[in-house]
């Protein structure tokens, strides 16, 4: 099965926020996406947070605390989508965010 969109999610000390950015992006009206979600050396609850969904669209990889672009590189690394996006641990994504980017790219 090919996934249109991978989501690159690089993430280090982020459970202030984290669930609420995850939320924003499983609640897309568009919903052939894969997260890939970097643990970058987390010392907080960031990764039991991302744990807690129960949605197998979600990945979490373990980072070697290499800074963000390593950490990109590595989600960039086990993506199978035909598009990939970018997201921050912080981000919130307008419920149309990834069908208004799916329907340009492919008109």
């Amino acid at each position: 099965m090919t996934i249109t969109v991978s989501i690159l999610m690089p993430m280090r000390n982020a459970e202030a926020y984290i669930k609420e950015t995850i939320r924003s992006i499983l609640n897309q009206s568009f919903s052939d996406f894969e997260i890939i979600v970097v643990n970058d050396g987390s010392d907080d609850a960031s990764q039991v947070l991302v744990e807690s969904f129960a949605d197998a669209r979600i990945k979490i990889i373990q980072g070697k605390s290499a800074g963000i672009s390593a950490a990109l590189n590595l989600a960039l690394s086990h993506a199978e989508g035909s598009y990939v996006c970018r997201c921050d641990a912080d981000d919130l994504y307008p419920v149309d965010r990834l069908q208004v980017q799916v329907d340009w790219l492919e008109a």
